[in-house]
């Protein structure tokens, strides 16, 4: 029987300054004992980026329960229409503990852990070109803190100086309001396990 955990998600995203419609986008998802969470980045910014975004949004409404790989192989036709998305998909099984990642261009994952943990997400636009899929599988423990963020946040934040102590809602406004980009839309979602 796997331990009871809470989970704490804070989200900020926000379309690039001059643009009212934002490009980047969120889903999150319960079902069973499982959590989807995803960060999705449409191609550029303004209103074909949005409509990108809002199309593969749309589509993991009713991809959620699909294992990661199949999910972003049948995302890859149904945005084709579009400029296309980057996007990464977390998966928590919170009966097996376990975490699973599948990442296609440029979003960012790092696990605050104390350990280790590498997800990576490969090149490549859903919608346009994908020439790599893989899901990384990892055993999660209470205690992780999971940042995923879209380009509009600078990957080189100090990991040290962030207080991981803070709820969830307030790191994620932190780490947007210092490595937000002012030249873009900005997406960052802070998950913590307890």
């Amino acid at each position: 029987m796997a331990e009871k955990v809470n989970i704490e998600v804070g989200v900020v995203s926000r379309p690039h300054p001059s643009e009212v419609n934002n490009g980047d986008g969120y889903f999150i998802k319960e079902f069973g004992n499982k959590i989807l969470f995803s960060v999705i980045d449409g191609l550029g910014h303004g209103d074909g980026a949005h409509k990108a975004t809002e199309k593969a949004k749309s589509a993991l409404e009713s991809l959620y329960s699909r294992g990661l790989v199949n999910i972003i192989e049948s995302l890859h036709q149904r945005v084709r229409s579009t400029r296309g998305v980057v996007i990464g998909l977390l998966l928590l099984d919170l009966e097996n503990s376990e975490l699973h990642y599948v990442g296609i261009g440029n979003i960012t994952v790092k696990v605050l852990a104390g350990e280790k943990i590498g997800l990576l997400s490969y090149n490549g636009i859903v919608g346009q070109n994908v020439r790599k899929i893989k899901e990384f599988v990892s055993p999660y423990k209470p205690s992780y803190v999971i940042i995923m963020h879209s380009d509009g946040i600078r990957s080189r934040f100090d990991q040290d100086n962030l207080q991981l102590d803070l709820p969830a809602q307030e790191l994620a406004s932190h780490i947007e309001s210092e490595y937000g980009r002012s030249n873009d839309d900005a997406t960052i979602m802070v998950i913590k396990i307890k």
